[in-house]
């Protein structure tokens, strides 16, 4: 249900596909504040409704480039698959009096954001992206397991911090350009000091910087950048967190966030989403799953990623016949579940119905104790031109 602290909802078009964007208004509790997150959804979100997708959290979404950027990239970084993710735009707010703008939500409160004692609410901002705006997408949208934030500048600032203080509240964490100077370099240390064994399944840390490493320029910058690069050039290459970090001495502060996100992106779906999308969750739950079949005397199978569903294994499980075109299996599964319907061989893989048409995707399901969950098959690959 979709939660009542939305004061306003629009829907607007995106020109650069059929995608939407849900601009939503919300009263934060734990800001005390009226915040705007913007939510791109995938342009095939509506008619395939038995996908889930990677979702992807973007700070200073006040500048759409940023949350347009990723949303266009995590279409075309995947190739022909073509799924998109879902990306959450957080937006940082501007009040004149008493004056609040972007660097509150990201520095720490002993840090005077205007040097006339209006101090950081970087904790409070953590606690509304934690309790309300992550809460609000994951009961409302149908995502993967995954989270990625993403950041630039002292967004970049703040994507550090979590990771130090709430490790487990990303999965991935996008730092591009960040001030890791800061309060005696504070960040800097606050890297060589933690304990990355503590994060557990496929883990991704991205840093990068521009021309900030000329000292000239950015001063007190480069020192805090060679600590934390050499903690995380340290993590050895066959550990389960892969860090990237990279240098742009070309670009500018403002320029580097597409160059950076860019090659974040490309990393993370060609070496890392492949490792998370196969890690399952540890909770088992006992499910049903139920299909109407096109033909009677249809024999149907089910496969999936997990060894109670087969393994990928097309002949190996057979569903039971409850009545002339219905089948059914109950299961012991985990999160996520993913699955084809078969009759027998990849030959013979099923077309499931969807809101506009069918398709022969892997059907996925966050499952919960004790639901039935239902789909309808069309026809399948081998009688597609019978």
């Amino acid at each position: 249900m979709r939660n009542l602290f939305i004061i306003a909802i629009c829907f607007l078009s995106m020109t650069m596909s059929s995608q939407e964007v849900e601009k939503i208004k919300v009263f934060s509790k734990e800001l005390s504040q009226t915040r705007e997150i913007s939510i791109y959804i995938p342009m095939h979100y509506e008619s395939e409704i038995n996908q889930y997708y990677d979702v992807f959290y973007v700070f200073d979404a006040q500048a759409s480039a940023f949350t347009n950027y990723v949303s266009a990239l995590s279409e075309i970084l995947q190739g022909d698959n073509h799924k998109g993710a879902i990306v959450v735009g957080i937006a940082s707010t501007y009040i004149e009096n008493p004056a609040y703008a972007r660097n509150h939500d990201f520095l720490p409160e002993d840090f005077d954001v205007t040097g006339k004692g209006s101090f950081g609410n970087q904790n409070n901002f953590l606690a509304y992206v934690k309790n309300e705006v992550i809460p609000y997408v994951e009961d409302n949208y149908r995502i993967r397991r995954h989270r990625t934030a993403i950041g630039h500048s002292l967004g970049g600032s703040f994507v550090i911090h979590t990771l130090l203080n709430d490790p487990t509240l990303f999965d991935n964490y996008v730092a591009v350009s960040p001030n890791l100077s800061y309060k005696e370099e504070r960040l800097a240390k606050g890297l060589e000091n933690f304990d990355f064994s503590q994060l557990k399944g496929s883990k991704f840390i991205y840093l990068s910087h521009s021309e900030e490493n000329d000292e000239q320029k950015w001063k007190g910058w480069k020192s805090a950048n060679d600590r934390a690069y050499k903690v995380l050039n340290a993590i050895p290459k066959n550990s389960n967190v892969q860090a990237l970090v990279e240098q742009f001495p070309n670009e500018d502060h403002l320029s580097n966030f597409a160059t950076s996100v860019n090659s974040a992106m490309r990393k993370y779906f060609k070496t890392v989403l492949p490792q998370q999308h196969d890690e399952l969750g540890e909770e088992s739950y006992s499910i049903t799953i139920r299909a109407k079949v096109p033909d009677e005397n249809d024999e149907l199978y089910i496969t999936g990623n997990q060894e109670n569903i087969g393994n990928w294994n097309p002949g190996l499980l057979k569903m039971k016949k409850v009545s002339a075109f219905e089948r059914e299996l109950k299961l012991s599964v985990k999160d996520i579940t993913e699955f084809k319907f078969t009759r027998g061989s990849w030959d013979s893989d099923a077309w499931v119905k969807s809101a506009n048409g069918f398709s022969n995707f892997n059907s996925v399901i966050r499952p919960k104790e004790g639901q039935t969950y239902a789909f309808e098959i069309e026809t399948y690959s081998d009688r597609m031109n019978n």
